[in-house]
């Protein structure tokens, strides 16, 4: 939220985790991926809204990647993604070019 409002945005808080997942940390990217597929859904319907998808850091996209399913999913559209740190060993470019399609 505090990255959003100095940004000048307001938070819109859309989607919930349904049910309860691994740890994230030993996976690799396709286990996380597989790990989160469905974990998100949408709060309310979100037909003719777009979105920035916000989160805190990006390892291999598997959080963006199921927060952009979900928004879609809801109907809305997802417009960018933004991230405050990456690991850069972790993140292969094809991973982040995939979270934000």
């Amino acid at each position: 939220e505090l990255l959003l409002r100095c940004a000048g945005l307001l938070p819109a808080r859309v989607l919930a985790v349904r049910g309860a997942t691994a740890q994230q940390k030993a996976l690799g990217a396709a286990e996380r991926e597989g790990n989160l597929h469905g974990s998100f859904r949408a709060t309310c319907p979100l037909h003719g809204r777009r979105f920035l998808i916000v989160d805190d850091i990006i390892t291999t996209g598997a959080t963006l990647t199921e927060a952009a399913r979900a928004i879609t999913a809801g109907g809305g559209e997802v417009v960018a993604a933004a991230t405050l740190a990456f690991t850069p060993l972790r993140v292969p470019g094809r991973a982040l070019l995939k979270a934000v399609a």
